[in-house]
């Protein structure tokens, strides 16, 4: 599959209709609005790798539906049913929705890599070759064994990425600690245990030579809209373990037209169990090549920004999983994770928030769906920037649905926990016709 566009409007007649009157009594133009208020939000719907997903599901969407926004990019909508029914939930505060359908099978649009160079693409199976196979053979036998929502059977899924990490590491070490292909494997085995049943891994993983991304090659962004969204269309970028695009569309607002480019860029990674294992890491390893993996994806997005919207107003945001740190008396407020990212979208574009904005975390230790521990871990990685809008149509930013929390019964044990992983951030901006 290349790629399929969903472009959802849910405008009605009768709402058309009223838009085309006139009326001869009163020749007096309503005032066109100038304020426009702009969400991110990534919701964590990824499986296994943020917990109670079934829980916080119903909630989180019902928590995106309720914003008071114009637009909202929103991240980590991983699966096709899921946009869909978070379009249908919201669709009367956003009649206008977009997002694009990918596979395995979808090419990336510029593959090349820091120098310029395009990796080969592969040609055998993550786990598919003699040697490599017999030690993916042990780790599915553990997480059988140890992990599997049905003890013993293919047609169980991992209950937790904690479980399998706790559980199996030993058999893992392995691959982690092997050649470069069991790496590759590794990837594969990883980035399918928040979604796939272990026999769906074994038969992809040992089968597929492109069965290294996480929901078979899915994205995970789209734009909600109270305005018409017109012009969409994606830029897949090169990336290990995720399917990773920008997503753009112009949103056809009272005081104009506006370009929204929203992103979910790679993340950076510090756990030894998260190794690097692509081929965009600019010959580095461990966080360092993660790093580099996000900053060309930086890079692209914004060549790709001044293709289309070079004279144009342009709103970029997302989660762009990038921090700088910052410090208040001596204690760390959010912490650097691929600092080079933030400083080069600073380079390019205005953050949109005031300047007297207090830096403050949206992947806090704080939220208990992070698995962070301590207070120095939090990082500010969603932002919201702007092109061809002046720093003086900024009027407020603030971070977003920190108090939405549901009641969970977890092991006999009550527990409050906020919808999603993420915070949101949002910005207020005012725009003249």
């Amino acid at each position: 599959m290349r790629r399929v566009i969903h472009q959802i409007l849910i405008a009605g007649l009768f709402g058309l209709a009223l838009a085309s009157c006139s009326s001869d009594e009163n020749d007096e133009q309503s005032p066109i609005q100038d304020t426009y208020i702009i969400d991110t939000f990534n919701i964590g719907l990824a499986g296994s790798f943020v917990p109670f997903e079934q829980q916080r599901l119903q909630p989180v969407m019902e928590a995106v539906a309720s914003l008071n926004s114009d637009v909202v990019c929103v991240q980590e909508v991983w699966r096709k049913r899921d946009k869909e029914k978070l379009a249908e939930i919201a669709k009367a505060n956003f009649p206008y929705a977009v997002w694009f359908e990918h596979d395995f099978d979808t090419e990336v649009d510029d593959p090349a890599d820091a120098h310029g160079m395009v990796p080969p693409a592969p040609t055998e199976p993550p786990c598919g070759v003699q040697g490599t196979k017999e030690k993916f053979e042990a780790v599915l036998q553990c997480l059988l064994d140890n992990c599997s929502t049905l003890p013993g059977q293919r047609e169980g899924k991992v209950t937790t990425a904690t479980c399998a990490e706790e559980k199996c590491f030993v058999e893992a070490a392995s691959l982690l600690a092997g050649a470069e292909q069991d790496k590759r494997c590794y990837g594969c085995a990883v980035t399918s245990l928040p979604e796939d049943t272990l026999g769906r891994i074994e038969e992809k993983c040992t089968t597929n030579p492109k069965a290294a991304l996480a929901f078979d090659g899915q994205s995970g962004v789209m734009i909600l809209s109270r305005h018409p969204l017109i012009n969409a269309e994606d830029w897949v970028l090169p990336a290990t373990w995720n399917r990773r695009v920008i997503l753009r569309a112009t949103a056809k607002l009272p005081a104009g037209e506006v370009d929204v480019y929203c992103n979910h860029l790679a993340p950076v990674f510090f756990d030894v169990a998260f190794p690097y294992t692509g081929d965009y890491g600019d010959g580095k390893t461990g966080p360092d090549a993660w790093a580099a993996e996000q900053k060309l994806q930086a890079e692209k997005l914004h060549a790709w920004l001044l293709k289309y919207s070079a004279d144009r107003q342009a709103i970029v945001l997302g989660d762009f999983n990038a921090s700088l740190e910052f410090r208040e008396n001596g204690r760390m407020v959010t912490r650097a994770e691929g600092p080079e990212t933030v400083t080069l979208l600073q380079q390019h574009y205005t953050e949109a928030i005031p300047p007297d904005y207090p830096p403050a975390c949206t992947f806090c230790s704080s939220n208990v769906l992070t698995g962070l521990t301590k207070e120095w871990e939090s990082a500010w990685v969603d932002h919201i920037f702007l092109h061809g809008i002046s720093d003086q149509s900024i009027l407020s930013a603030q971070r977003t649905l920190l108090d939405n929390t549901i009641r969970i019964e977890n092991e006999g044990e009550e527990l409050w926990v906020p919808v999603s992983d993420h915070y949101g951030m949002r910005a207020a901006i005012r725009l003249s016709p």
